[in-house]
């Protein structure tokens, strides 16, 4: 089910296909720092 709260999404997913690693690495740090228990994907 899609929710724009991320915080009631079970899982967030991410397409980077468009952007360099070092942007999705602090991005990705961010979301982990922010929603510590949220599972994040990347692809």
């Amino acid at each position: 089910m899609y929710t724009e709260n991320k915080k009631n999404a079970d899982i967030i997913i991410f397409d980077t296909c468009s952007i360099k690693q070092k942007s999705e690495d602090k991005i990705t740090g961010k979301l982990k720092e922010t929603l510590p228990h949220q599972k994040i994907r990347i692809t």
